[in-house]
């Protein structure tokens, strides 16, 4: 027997995968696969949708946060009679490219923080300013156009003009226009020639003009400095994206229950009869009317002519902003918003592009300057007279 000798035993092909095995495999991976990327896409949509939602959530609180802040200020050492303005356009400005809707908001308001001594000489509009480099305390630069109000001591009478040029911070003189409507064009002649204690009084009067406009072919809230022709206007301040409905509803002061002169008198918005001007299409009129008897500062609380609807009866400013989001979305996305005709706050407001995350935000702000018998501005006695006070106020 051969020892070297063993058995052989042949060895089998190596067996690969047959094409069939391949096409299961890549059946069941590109299944997998397609999950995994559906869940990928799924989660990226929700994430965008949600970053939608928060920022147009974001664009209403910005727009409320200034608003809050300077709707209060109107009428802030102002006659109330000019705190809000009315010319131009006022309510149902439509836009577009992009859509958008939006009504008017125009106040003024007299800056806290600035007050100077000066006079405007025996003639002409040059207003000298007491001191050296009398702006430079602050280092202030008046613009073109700028509006002063100058008050004689004793504040009973007073005068607006604006700025014919630009004045930098070492201005000791600076040229003024008249203002023109609805103030007076000729200054009384308490304003002039005076000097030291007897000197006017001067104050910087802000004016902003707030909308909606376009800005690079998307919706924005803005504020326009000063309030001629926006169309004309390049200083403004963009306050939030993407704002494309801005509504203003007036509520007026209305006689309370122990009135014994007023309660009788019918709605200033007519039909609707709730005091708010602007809250409904039925409404008589959308807006206060600057021309209706104006109160003073010596009228009653309960008289007729603080239940009217002129601008100094201002009590409540209601607003609504609707912002929409980023991007449009998908047209069978169930978080878009279809674009028709829709009556908002009571108000007909024409159809918005369609497929958006919108929200919307209302608030009510209080016009203290306007509700109170308070001096429009301080307390002022002329040195030699202790009565000489203003006499105007809301």
């Amino acid at each position: 027997m051969d020892l070297c000798r063993h058995s052989r035993r042949p060895l089998s092909a190596a067996r690969g995968f047959t094409l069939t095995e391949l096409l299961i495999g890549v059946v069941v991976s590109s299944i997998g696969l397609m999950a995994v990327a559906a869940g990928f896409v799924g989660v990226q949509g929700a994430v965008a949708a949600d970053s939608d939602a928060k920022g147009a959530i974001e664009s209403t609180r910005l727009a409320d946060a200034y608003l809050e802040r300077v709707v209060r200020l109107a009428g802030y050492g102002v006659d109330p009679r000019f705190a809000f303005d009315f010319n131009g356009d006022k309510a149902g400005i439509v836009g577009a490219n992009p859509a958008f809707w939006s009504d008017d908001l125009a106040l003024r308001y007299r800056d806290p923080a600035f007050l100077r001594r000066g006079s405007l000489g025996s003639g002409g509009l040059t207003l000298a300013l007491e001191g050296s480099g009398a702006l430079a305390e602050m280092g202030l630069k008046l613009k073109q156009g700028q509006a002063l109000l100058l008050a004689c001591s004793g504040a009973q009478a007073w005068w607006v003009g604006t700025l014919l040029a630009d004045s930098d911070e070492k201005a000791t003189s600076i040229v003024l226009q008249a203002y023109g409507a609805p103030f007076d064009s000729t200054p009384p002649s308490c304003l002039r020639g005076a000097s030291g204690t007897s000197s006017a009084y001067v104050f910087l009067l802000h004016e902003l003009r707030i909308r909606v406009a376009s800005l690079g072919g998307q919706p924005y809230l803005v504020a326009y400095h000063g309030l001629g022709d926006p169309g004309a206007n390049t200083s403004f301040d963009p306050i939030a994206a993407n704002v494309e409905y801005f509504k203003v509803e007036y509520v007026m002061n209305r006689p309370q229950a122990n009135s014994t002169c007023c309660l009788s008198l019918p709605p200033v918005d007519g039909a609707a009869g709730n005091w708010i001007l602007g809250d409904s299409s039925a409404d008589a009129r959308a807006y206060p009317d600057p021309a209706a008897l104006a109160p003073s500062y010596d009228t009653a609380y309960d008289d007729p002519s603080r239940f009217n609807a002129h601008p100094a009866n201002v009590r409540f400013v209601r607003l609504t902003v609707g912002a929409r989001g980023g991007r449009t979305l998908k047209p069978n996305s169930m978080s878009g918003r279809a674009a028709a005709a829709a009556v908002i706050e009571g108000i007909p407001v024409p159809e918005l592009p369609a497929n958006y995350q919108r929200t919307s935000l209302r608030t009510t702000l209080r016009v203290p300057n306007l509700a109170s018998r308070s001096f429009f501005v301080p307390a002022l006695k002329a040195p030699s007279s202790a009565d000489l006070l203003n006499v105007w106020g809301g």
